[in-house]
């Protein structure tokens, strides 16, 4: 799996951003940042929202309405297993008092223990390749940009800063077609260009 991670890692270099491959949990998660409800709610909308409901419920009863406890249920390939969130946590309910701890507790397990030896696989591969002054002082979003490159493709100026050689200039009928050509694609049609002109 390690050299599967870095094979992964470079096919992501590579796209400079063709296509969402990964989430903002994950460059959360290579940061050593923690995961919120706010990024729960992206990644499992229904999820999210029960947890959120927990939070934003007030009443005395919460413990009679969700009759749950600090363990889950996880179907994994058509098995049940249940995941005690922490030692005894079957046998813990949750009410009022604890449904932060609970809350916390699920959405660790949802980002880093469900995970956990599978991304500390990936995480080697990725540090293989990225390190040091590469992941100092960035938050997600920038951690994102270094290793996509930017989302959004400026081809007037890259028309401007083109260099031709064989013959061919600017003003070159050819050259004037390709670049109209080029400038009628949409955004998908114009990234499938560049990765076929550029094999990156």
């Amino acid at each position: 799996f390690f050299f599967q991670a870095e094979d992964g890692i470079r096919d992501v270099e590579r796209s400079r951003g063709l296509g969402d491959v990964y989430k903002r949990q994950v460059y959360k998660k290579l940061l050593g940042l923690e995961p919120t409800l706010e990024e729960l709610l992206d990644y499992s909308p229904s999820l999210g929202k029960s947890l959120e409901f927990i939070m934003n419920y007030t009443e005395p009863d919460l413990q009679d309405i969700l009759q749950c406890s600090f363990a889950v249920d996880i179907e994994t390939y058509g098995n049940n297993t249940l995941v005690e969130l922490k030692p005894n946590g079957a046998n813990i309910p949750v009410t009022q008092e604890n449904k932060k701890e609970y809350v916390k507790l699920y959405i660790d397990w949802m980002f880093n223990k469900s995970v956990g030896p599978l991304f500390e696989s990936f995480m080697k591969g990725f540090y293989k390749l990225y390190s040091g002054e590469f992941m100092t002082n960035c938050d997600p979003e920038e951690l994102e940009l270094r290793i996509c490159g930017s989302p959004t493709f400026d081809f007037q100026l890259l028309e401007k800063v083109t260099k031709y050689d064989g013959g061919d200039s600017k003003d070159s009928p050819t050259v004037l077609n390709f670049w109209s050509v080029i400038h009628e694609l949409d955004i998908e049609q114009k990234k499938r260009f560049l990765f076929f002109a550029t094999g990156s």
